[in-house]
């Protein structure tokens, strides 16, 4: 979870918490699950080593700025950590962020 951690500092964002729980035994590919609480929102992942599939959730607000872009770089970071074969990535836009920076 350094790594994980390591790159959402790097986008720019900042981790107020982080909590991992792995499945199974300390030395198996179990599964586990995160979260990043971050000032930004939250970054979460859940693995099922076994069906060969994680699922990745970068939420952020858009209170003090816009942080399309650091989420975006935290996505890239999770997609060259995971390597994955295929992938589907669904982009919510939640609102127009402009309503909600503070001038």
């Amino acid at each position: 979870m350094d790594d994980i951690a390591r790159a959402i500092d790097d986008s720019g964002m900042r981790v107020a918490d982080q909590l991992c729980f792995k499945f199974g035994e300390a030395d198996d590919a179990g599964s586990y699950s995160f979260c990043f609480v971050l000032f930004e929102s939250h970054c979460s992942g859940h693995s099922w080593p076994d069906e060969g599939m994680v699922n990745l959730d970068v939420y952020v607000c858009h209170h003090s700025a816009d942080n399309t872009e650091k989420a975006e770089k935290v996505l890239s970071f999770l997609e060259q950590l995971y390597r994955p074969k295929y992938s589907s990535i669904q982009r919510i836009n939640r609102g127009d962020s402009s309503l909600f920076l503070k001038k």
